[in-house]
């Protein structure tokens, strides 16, 4: 019993000297421009930055005067940006994953999708902006793989 609780107590302190990597606190960057249909430069835009891990709005801000935007304090996971007019997604940036070796990722575009002022909805903007693309991705980043099967059973007596 002796030597248990030995054990345990040379466990419990190793476990306490060593800190995670994860727990380094949430330093992660993503900036980048918000553009135009046209590539023009979107000043005034609404920016929001989604987990695609979580699936939640993890930070929102406005473009500035040159298109520019800017998250902070991220933590390590996969985002994506969303460009927002009356409510509606009309916008999307490719995914973006930061990693605990890469947590700063600068120069990301977030481009306003053809046709998307006329759009609202759950499939507004791009595939990247839909509810099936981000449950799509948001299952990529987890690494969870499903499968929908449809069988049609018959009542013939030839099965």
């Amino acid at each position: 019993m002796h030597r248990m609780l030995s054990l345990l107590l040379v466990v419990a302190l190793i476990l306490g000297a060593v800190s995670p990597v994860s727990t380094a606190g949430a330093s992660g960057r993503i900036s980048g421009v918000a553009k135009g249909q046209s590539g023009q430069n979107l000043a005034g835009q609404r920016a929001r930055l989604r987990s695609l891990d979580l699936g939640h709005v993890a930070m929102v801000t406005m473009t500035s005067a040159s298109g520019q935007f800017a998250f902070a304090g991220l933590g390590a996971g996969s985002y994506l940006v969303e460009l927002l007019s009356n409510g509606s997604v009309v916008g999307t940036s490719a995914p973006v994953v930061l990693t605990e070796r890469h947590m700063t990722v600068d120069g990301i575009t977030a481009t306003e999708a053809a046709g998307a002022q006329a759009q609202t909805g759950a499939l507004a903007g791009s595939f990247w902006a839909s509810t099936a693309g981000v449950i799509t991705i948001a299952a990529i980043a987890a690494g969870t793989i499903t499968a929908v099967v449809v069988a049609k059973r018959d009542a013939s007596p030839s099965q």
